[in-house]
């Protein structure tokens, strides 16, 4: 009809084209399920990236701070020490330090201490006066070498006593030398009595003497001056990996896992040349050497004491409790312990570490006669924590003591007094 507007039928392709067009439009709003499935797709994809970064994190973290273990830890140390201070100045009796940093605890800290700088040395005798930002001016005496110039580098020395017994104490001594299976051993035998030959004597009890990781001999004088003060002998030895002495074959320090046969050479030669008995005395990784020594050695039974100044007792431990006071590169953010896990497992794989091997306080049954334990409440290095440990799984045997105040091995410097009428009091109850 003319006007009117003609309805033009679809043909069967458009009407079936239109169809699949609202099924599939219908299907994407209708079909059960689809979403939910997306979102949980990209849950778990999200679940995999991250398990992806922590386990390269875990690796790559654990890979660089098993590196640090074996640098700080397991390499044997060389090389002169630093020498991070400065000196201002120096008056009769007095000498004027700077640190680098601000406030540095080091400079203040009420301890004796010896003060070295290139061209000579001093001991310090009181706590610091003076102070003001990164200077302290220290109280000295018995000065040696050529006196202290400013503008030269300079440390603090928590051995105190510098030098061999002679220089250091006055004491009589002998060069003498021990075996083990790697070879030839130095030591130093000091007799009991100041006026007797330093040749060996029969007859007595002698202290064996184990300074500790990365240190010397020199560490032990100052426990040697109470020993020889309390009438014993004494035999103060170096083991593998010290300066001028035979390597470990691994090139590492084994915390007492191979070191201990050394010790064992020295108790040999003291019996040998008539002691009637041994003190083992350790300090820091000295204790551990020690500890190794009387589990593992048919000579332990000829122990009739010990002495252990802040001794390490579990690598594992003290390398966590070194993770704790450290943060992470970059990010600043304290180490997690998953991560400090991997580092040891991963050094234990690269460099051969024997974690449970280097763990005495697994069991402590080794500990079979009356043990004296000294040990500083700051100490960073060795928690102060595994020794309280060690007293309480044997407490009709271990005394310990604690010092306030005092780091890593400054027991001593912090509270001499204390420190040798405690050694000097348990020596006594040893029979010579």
């Amino acid at each position: 009809m003319p006007g009117a507007s003609a309805t033009v039928p679809a043909s069967p392709r458009r009407r079936l084209r239109g169809r699949r067009l609202v099924g599939r439009r219908r299907s994407s709003i209708h079909a059960p399920g689809r979403g939910p499935a997306r979102a949980g797709r990209a849950a778990l994809l999200a679940v995999v990236v991250l398990a992806v970064l922590a386990a390269v994190f875990l690796v790559g973290g654990g890979w660089y701070f098993s590196g640090q273990i074996r640098a700080e830890a397991l390499t044997p140390e060389r090389g002169p020490q630093k020498l991070p201070l400065d000196i201002e100045g120096s008056q009769p009796g007095t000498i004027t330090l700077r640190a680098a940093r601000a406030q540095d605890s080091a400079l203040t800290k009420p301890l004796l201490d010896a003060v070295v700088w290139p061209t000579g040395d001093a001991q310090v005798v009181g706590a610091a006066g003076g102070v003001g930002g990164s200077q302290a001016v220290r109280p000295v005496t018995a000065v040696r070498g050529v006196p202290p110039q400013p503008g030269q580098p300079a440390r603090l020395d928590s051995d105190y006593y510098l030098g061999d017994p002679r220089q250091a104490l006055g004491l009589d001594y002998r060069n003498v030398g021990y075996t083990s299976p790697l070879g030839q051993f130095s030591s130093w035998f000091v007799p009991a009595d100041a006026g007797s030959s330093a040749e060996p004597a029969a007859g007595h009890v002698w202290a064996v003497m184990v300074h500790g990781r990365g240190a010397t001999r020199q560490e032990t004088l100052r426990l040697l001056s109470v020993v020889h003060d309390a009438g014993f002998a004494a035999l103060v030895i170096t083991y593998r990996n010290d300066e001028g002495q035979p390597a470990d074959p691994s090139g590492q320090y084994r915390y007492g896992a191979t070191e201990w046969r050394d010790l064992e050479g020295a108790v040999q030669y003291s019996l040998g040349q008539g002691a009637t008995g041994v003190i083992p005395v350790g300090i820091s990784m000295g204790g551990g050497i020690v500890a190794s020594f009387l589990q593992h050695s048919p000579l332990a039974s000829r122990a009739v004491g010990v002495v252990l100044d802040a001794p390490m007792l579990n690598l594992g431990s003290a390398v966590d409790y070194g993770a704790t006071q450290r943060r992470l590169p970059v990010v600043a953010l304290p180490i997690p312990a998953p991560l400090t896990d991997s580092a040891q497992w991963l050094a234990g794989r690269r460099f051969g570490v024997n974690w449970p091997e280097v763990d005495y306080l697994r069991d402590p049954a080794w500990v079979r006669t009356r043990t004296l334990v000294l040990h500083g409440d700051e100490d960073t290095l060795v928690p102060v924590a595994d020794s309280q440990r060690l007293a309480a799984v044997r407490p009709e045997l271990v005394t310990l003591l604690r010092f306030p105040v005092a780091g890593h091995v400054e027991s001593w410097n912090a509270d001499r007094s204390r420190y040798q009428q405690a050694v000097r009091g348990f020596l006594a109850t040893v029979a010579r």
